[in-house]
């Protein structure tokens, strides 16, 4: 890892911005769920919650992307921070007189969710704009080391500090965490989009979202890139979100302690794969990374299928040993997974013109968003009709298909381009 980058003032100050932003935001949403539990007791409510937040993203995310294109995005991120951290602070307010009501947080989460769907396609574009395609990968490395730090300190800070405190000391952490940020991020500069900032009007809107839907859809390297996208948060994502927490608590029925110990080596596993991406980057190419991490990465999960089944478990006397294998899996697919993550995203960011980044950006997102919730509802029913390896043992071997199809795909693309070139340089001597 490539940690001289962090002398590149834009490319400090923007994830000190971010992780300060995400630590905050991440205690809030930490707070948010216990006290609605708390609350309610119900928790359809909670559910509810998380539902209602989600849906101004996925109907704006596409839209908004056209805007972080048209408008200086450092003025989309610098002004929505700002207006996070005084929306926070107006609810920090309101819960020193009076006890939060569901409507207060449903009210909170809908517009922080329509704040983070303009927020999103400008703060995604903010890595390109200040590093050289040649330092991508290891700026997206060291970003996502230091987001990897951030998630794994705010639970604990949110669980410490709501039990002793409450809601409001929270609320008023995060709300100073928008403010820090928005101010760290005003003395970043950012490249703006080669076209000039553009008046809003329906026509220019049409045109220009149906231009980034077009270049997505001619651009053969794109649509391979979010195909996988959305088989990777389909089948990946709820192998360990539903599936081996499934696996972990009812199948080999681990402790409460062992079940923590699991979920922290799998973000040590996220770390060291920030660590190794730029290390990896040097000797193999982007698209043969992918190809071999998502290959692996279906294999492993087969295993832990294999490690699910009876027949496996039945092998020992106790659940040491199947728990010791699920941990070391776990471990090894949160490490190559952030590798893959990694190399899409920076393949997405060398392939995409920073004037079209802000769509593409969101296209990949709102294929996210979709896809998470519709795989860990697939993998939720399934595991109450059938074994529970048996949703492990299909998403592996259609991640590891997905594996081979992008990299016979990537190999058919570059004999094409081969010939192609060997065709220009015969024409040219004759």
């Amino acid at each position: 890892m490539n940690l001289a980058l962090l002398k590149n003032k834009n490319l400090s100050l923007l994830v000190f911005g971010q992780l300060v932003s995400q630590i905050g935001s991440g205690m809030q949403n930490f707070a948010f769920s216990l006290y609605v539990l708390r609350l309610t007791g119900s928790a359809s409510q909670f559910a509810s919650v998380l539902a209602v937040g989600m849906i101004p993203k996925l109907i704006l995310g596409p839209i908004c992307g056209v805007f972080a294109d048209w408008f200086d995005r450092k003025k989309i991120i610098v002004y929505l921070d700002l207006i996070s951290g005084l929306l926070i602070g107006g609810l920090y307010l309101i819960s020193l007189n009076s006890s939060l009501s569901m409507l207060h947080i449903y009210t909170t989460v809908v517009l922080l969710s329509i704040i983070s769907a303009l927020f999103n396609p400008a703060i995604s574009t903010a890595i390109p704009s200040v590093v050289d395609k040649d330092d991508l990968l290891a700026a997206n490395s060291l970003n996502s080391l230091i987001m990897t730090i951030g998630f794994m300190t705010y639970p604990m800070l949110a669980g410490i500090l709501f039990g002793k405190y409450g809601l409001s000391i929270v609320l008023l952490i995060n709300s100073l965490s928008f403010l820090l940020s928005a101010l760290s991020e005003m003395f970043i500069d950012l490249k703006s989009p080669s076209n000039k900032t553009r008046r809003f009007s329906i026509v220019g809107f049409r045109e220009d979202f149906s231009a980034g839907l077009t270049f997505i859809l001619k651009h053969r390297l794109l649509r391979k890139i979010l195909i996988l996208v959305f088989i990777a948060n389909s089948f990946l994502n709820p192998s360990f979100t539903v599936g081996v927490i499934y696996v972990a608590n009812l199948i080999i029925k681990v402790s409460d302690f062992q079940l923590g110990v699991l979920q922290t080596m799998m973000i040590i596993g996220s770390m060291a794969g920030s660590f190794l991406a730029g290390y990896v980057s040097k000797r193999i190419k982007l698209p043969k990374i992918v190809y071999c991490a998502l290959f692996m990465i279906g294999l492993i999960i087969c295993f832990i299928a294999i490690n699910s089944s009876e027949f496996y478990i039945n092998i020992f006397n106790n659940s040491l040993v199947p728990y010791i294998t699920l941990t070391t899996f776990a471990l090894l697919v949160a490490c190559i997974g952030t590798i893959t993550n990694i190399g899409m995203s920076t393949m997405l960011q060398k392939e995409t013109p920073l004037d079209m980044m802000g769509r593409v950006v969101s296209v990949r997102d709102t294929i996210s968003m979709c896809a998470i919730p519709l795989g860990q509802m697939l993998f939720g029913i399934m595991l109450d009709r059938v074994a529970g390896y048996i949703p492990l043992l299909l998403s592996g071997t259609i991640i590891v298909f997905a594996a081979i199809i992008f990299n016979y795909s990537i190999n058919k693309d570059n004999r094409k381009e081969t010939v192609l070139m060997e065709n220009k340089s015969i024409l040219n001597i004759e």
